[in-house]
């Protein structure tokens, strides 16, 4: 099953227990809104508790936040369904499908690009830089950047890291 320690920036300016999201729409402001338990009815897009993720299970439309079953290094993997390899552990589907590292995490380490695997593949205060695939710091509010992920705030508007207000 997933595992982790915690998650970079997800709780910046929201009281424990609580995680900034963004406005769906893509517009407006953040918002903090509750960590949802496993077996939490949700929707995409809701912060689930570490460990989780919001999911359907087999055979149903229904989501909630629950655990998904997870390869070790070595192990047998699918790219595109389960098991999935553990991206908390750096681990990442390979050409043999096999579970193999996705780099060290550290920086200037190779790292994963995608929208999950950017926000794991790198150790905290580091993102996974577009250009050559390696963890690097995460940016300071002023500094040019491609993604929000680029930016300590998670926050990149019209190619400059912004502060992160949550409501």
């Amino acid at each position: 099953m997933i595992s982790a320690g915690g998650s970079d920036a997800l709780s910046v300016g929201c009281a424990a227990g609580f995680a900034c999201v963004r406005n769906a729409a893509g517009a407006g402001a953040n918002a903090c809104r509750r960590i949802l338990n496993s077996g939490t009815p949700c929707e995409p897009g809701d912060p689930c508790a570490v460990g989780t993720a919001c999911a359907a299970s087999a055979g149903t439309t229904r989501r909630t936040c629950r655990e998904i079953p997870t390869a070790a290094a070595g192990e047998a993997c699918s790219a595109n369904g389960l098991p999935l390899c553990n991206p908390f552990d750096r681990l990442e589907c390979g050409a043999a499908m096999t579970c193999v590292s996705t780099g060290p995490g550290t920086q200037g380490g190779r790292c994963r690009r995608g929208d999950f695997y950017s926000a794991v593949s790198c150790d905290a205060g580091l993102y996974c830089r577009g250009s050559d695939s390696t963890c690097q710091p995460r940016l300071a509010v002023g500094a040019e950047c491609g993604e929000d992920r680029d930016c300590a705030s998670n926050e990149c508007e019209s190619g400059r890291c912004l502060e992160r207000p949550c409501d």
